[in-house]
């Protein structure tokens, strides 16, 4: 959760710590214990700390050791502490007193560009390597520390944040028009390398840098289709197996010199973390609360028949303090007036008053259920299509049975949309069914844009788009899944809540190994007797409550009233907010003002009201 800074001239010319100033003062929110310059030859590092681990009390950045001569910035916890000191061969006596740094700069000693490959936990980070005259830089596996820059053929300059990377001289704040029209085309488009801005680019998960005076070299070391084929004895051997993975990313995650806290919706998945993480930290004495985006119950909701039932069965059985964060139109206004270009909240929508809350009582650390869909707890989407093209007829009606007998569904309405329709080519789909045609895009909001805007946008190719739709193969959807870019997309814009809230998130279902598993073990564990997400359900006996454990449909209805009513209740207040805009808007070049602003009072109407307002309000901010 710290944040970091570099600069390397690839020109040769000496380093200045203090020009880095700029880019520190836009990180300054990270700074809550202290900052760091250093500068030796062509390279100049900073650092902003914010202390979380026990570990990183103690911790200077950045860190320079002599012979050989490398330094270090970056942000990390790693998870495989014991295991990395052990082979590090680190005396025992040192191990509580090692940070996490230290412990990567041993690795890069011995293993060099390699040693991304025995780091588990989340980072990002560079090197200087005085010896070779390189900067090495790498980010984690999945991408839960952010790492941007933005290459010259003079210079290389880096952060852990857009702001800090646009704070040095070179960078422009000029768009990226390709990602805009894609951003305007397609509602739920991500991208793990570009952002909004020409000059501002993303490390993508799984990749390392390696830049030189006259190079740079970008290689892949992580990507799902390389997870191990796992074959065990039995279901029994991976649902012990996926509980044991369970137990030890919660329990490494709960490493913390705070308050730790956790998600807790109702559902399978933070209700699981949710349970282990109460369990460990009550043998210590500490408090847990769990947070829910659901608004506080009143006596005219009991009973409770919505997710706030299965929260507070969870809370009852362990001890666990609840939290509920009602989510306000002020809420709404603030999220729609943000600026997605510099600082990337798409993604946070209810966490917002969930880490204004979290910051009040103290919380450091929030543990969070993101990525269970994806991998632990996959739902196992395409199995049903490919069990018919395969002629596994007899499982494919089997399933197929238990899972309507359970669910109460029709059959086969079950067997034409999971089956069949999967198999059918896009041509047909898009005639006959086009709602399935996930992707699609919409037109440009030509009547709310600048005439001289629309036609630049008009000029360049959109980003291509990755394929959501449903097709047969369960592990194939997975991978398509992990290389969508949603998931990095959200771990990029809570790290940068959490950045200005002094909360760190963190993720135990996104753990390596868990990651790793998911992929790697039979399809049929996903759906089986009937169930979707029958392996982790297995796995998680005895530690949520039955009623969450076997719950048919995943869904947070008062949560979703709750944002419904602040949607409702906020568009005369933003449109008070964008009319004392209307001159900056307009000179902006962006949005005719007076267009979108009719637009944006349709928004008071309700959620149907202004949709092409809300698509280019993000616009409205620039300047």
């Amino acid at each position: 959760m710290s944040g970091f800074c570099g600069q390397f001239n690839r020109d040769g010319r000496p380093a200045v710590a203090g020009e880095l100033t700029p880019a520190m003062d836009a990180l300054a929110h990270h700074g809550r214990h202290g900052h760091g310059l250093w500068a030796v030859g062509p390279v100049a590092f900073g650092h902003q700390m914010t202390h979380v681990t026990p570990e990183s009390v103690g911790e200077t950045l950045p860190c320079h050791q002599p012979s050989p001569s490398l330094a270090i910035t970056g942000d990390f916890r790693l998870d495989n502490r014991p295991e990395l000191l052990a082979q590090l061969a680190v005396p025992r006596e040192s191990w509580p007193a090692t940070p996490d740094s230290a412990l990567v700069l041993l690795a890069y000693e011995r293993w060099a560009t390699g040693c991304v490959d025995r780091l588990l936990g989340d980072f990002a980070f560079a090197i200087w390597d005085e010896t070779t005259q390189q900067l090495f830089c790498a980010r984690d596996f999945i991408g839960v520390k952010p790492f941007y820059y933005h290459l010259t053929a003079d210079s290389f300059y880096l952060a852990s944040d857009i702001t800090a990377v646009l704070a040095f001289p070179a960078p422009s704040n000029e768009l990226n028009l390709r990602y805009v029209r894609t951003y305007l085309e397609h509602w739920d488009f991500y991208h793990t390398e570009f952002s909004f801005l020409r000059d501002v680019r993303k490390l993508p998960p799984g990749h390392t840098l390696v830049v030189s005076a006259g190079d740079l070299r970008k290689t892949r070391y992580w990507q799902p289709q390389d997870s191990p084929e796992i074959r065990l004895a039995g279901d029994e051997e991976y649902i012990e197996q996926m509980r044991a993975l369970l137990e030890e990313a919660v329990h490494v995650r709960l490493r913390s010199a705070f308050p730790v806290a956790g998600h807790l919706s109702g559902g399978l998945d933070s209700s699981s973390i949710t349970v282990l993480a109460a369990r460990a930290l009550r043998e210590r004495g500490d408090p847990f609360h769990g947070f829910s985006w659901s608004p506080p119950p009143s006596e005219a909701d009991f009973p409770l028949a919505d997710e706030r039932a299965w929260v507070q069965a969870v809370c009852r059985a362990e001890g666990i303090v609840p939290v509920y964060t009602p989510f306000g139109p002020e809420d709404v206004v603030k999220l729609w007036t943000w600026d997605l270009v510099r600082w990337p909240m798409q993604s946070v929508r209810k966490e917002l008053p969930t880490g204004r809350i979290a910051q009040s009582l103290g919380i450091r650390v929030m543990l969070s259920g993101w990525g269970g869909d994806e991998g632990a707890a996959f739902n196992g989407r395409g199995y049903f299509a490919d069990l018919l093209r395969r002629g596994h007829w007899v499982t494919l009606l089997r399933e197929l049975a238990l899972r309507t007998r359970i669910h109460e569904d029709d059959f086969w309405g079950t067997f034409r949309s999971r089956a069949i329709l999967p198999l059918l080519p896009d041509a047909l789909v898009r005639r006959y069914r086009p709602e399935l045609m996930i992707g699609l895009p919409d037109p440009l909001p030509l009547e709310l844009l600048q005439p001289s805007f629309a036609e630049r946008l008009a000029s360049v190719e959109p980003y291509p788009t990755p394929d959501a739709r449903e097709r047969p193969g369960a592990r194939r959807f997975q991978y398509r899944l992990f290389q969508r870019g949603h998931i990095t997309d959200r771990l990029e814009s809570w790290a940068d809540l959490g950045g200005h809230r002094g909360i760190e998130y963190r993720y135990p279902l996104l753990d390596r190994r868990i990651v790793e598993f998911a992929l790697g073990v039979p399809v049929h564990l996903f759906h089986r007797h009937g169930w979707k997400r029958y392996l982790f359900r297995s796995a998680v006996h005895n530690i949520v409550p039955g009623e969450v454990q076997w719950k048919k449909y995943k869904g947070e209805p008062a949560a979703a009233r709750n944002y419904q009513t602040a949607l409702e209740g906020a568009g005369r207040l933003l449109f008070s907010v964008l009319e004392g805009r209307r001159t900056i808007i307009q000179q902006a070049g962006y949005l005719q003002a007076d267009s979108f602003l009719k637009a944006v009072k349709g928004l008071a109407d309700g959620p149907e009201g202004g949709k092409n307002a809300r698509r280019v309000l993000w616009l409205a901010q620039l300047e």
